[in-house]
């Protein structure tokens, strides 16, 4: 095989809308690949691999996004995530640390400037590549089979053929805690995180810390969740003893297949001021489901990179 690569940090993105200006300067290597194709079998070379927006634009012009005015999120706190290397993200893992603590860990405050919030969306969209290569990236010259060549056309810079996942939605329901005592709201991320399948299915816990009075599951996403049983599990003051109680829902007492359900938009919210000790410790939620992904027919259809 001889071929053009353009060696890249396997971390590193690259825009990659004009795909063969990476190439101009690189010269042919060759590689001797010395396998055997029986019939009806077929060799198949990965050269690229990365993200692709268009479905993403494509979204937002459909779904008429295009009028949002950033000057409205312009006053507003936000929040980003951090690039965290392996050592922190062990230490960030929800199950570690309280909410705000953890969110502290994994997100910095922004503020946007002012020349992003004057301006519109579709301009902002034009500035945007269609395409992101993560690594490096291959283009085959050509192929030399027993002694004969064959030319490889490269690739288009709107390549004819791709294979895609299409990853938006399906981040799985939101799990929030209320505090009795500094009477706030707190994010803890995402519950049955990638079980998007019933096969994938099983139990998570998730520790809440103390003084929590009220645990709510949010499905904000085009997806369905399937919960089939929930818990709640706290170690009493007194005894010092781990215990566990079932909040009075139907269909999640155990895993029976019987499911309690949650469509996009809908929330589960469970009151713990008449299931656990006020003075409860190490509170802990314990969930068994998974969720169904739902994408739009265009999303489903997209043959994007």
């Amino acid at each position: 095989m001889n071929y053009k690569l353009f060696a890249n940090n396997p971390y590193k993105l690259t825009e990659i809308d004009n795909r063969n200006s990476l190439f101009q300067n690189v010269s042919i290597k060759t590689e001797s690949i010395g396998i055997t194709i029986p019939p009806n079998q077929h060799l198949f070379i990965p050269i690229e691999f990365g993200f692709d927006t268009k479905v993403y634009q494509k979204k937002i012009h459909q779904d008429n996004q295009l009028n949002f005015d950033l000057k409205n999120i312009a006053s507003q706190t936000v929040y980003v995530a951090k690039i965290l290397d392996k050592q922190l993200y062990e230490k960030a893992k929800p199950y570690s640390f309280s909410g705000k603590k953890f969110n502290q860990i994994i997100s910095e405050q922004i503020k946007f400037d002012q020349d992003l919030v004057s301006t519109s969306i579709e301009e902002i969209l034009k500035l945007i590549p269609h395409r992101f290569a993560v690594g490096s990236v291959m283009n085959v010259t050509s192929l030399v089979i027993d002694g004969k060549t064959y030319p490889i056309s490269s690739p288009l810079n709107e390549p004819k053929f791709s294979l895609s996942v299409y990853f938006a939605y399906g981040s799985c329901p939101y799990l929030l805690v209320y505090n009795s005592q500094n009477r706030d709201w707190t994010e803890l991320g995402t519950a049955i995180y990638g079980r998007h399948d019933k096969s994938l299915q099983a139990y998570e816990t998730y520790n809440l810390g103390e003084h929590i009075s009220t645990i709510r599951l949010e499905e904000r996403e085009p997806e369905i969740t399937y919960i089939d049983s929930l818990s709640v599990l706290y170690t009493d003051p007194i005894t010092k003893t781990m215990r566990e109680v079932i909040p009075p829902i139907p269909k999640i007492e155990k895993v029976d297949g019987e499911y309690l359900i949650l469509h996009q938009d809908e929330s589960l919210e469970i009151d713990l001021k008449d299931l656990i000790p006020k003075n409860a410790l190490d509170i802990k939620f314990k969930i068994n489901g998974y969720y169904e992904v739902l994408l739009d027919d265009h999303l489903r259809n997209t043959n994007s990179m």
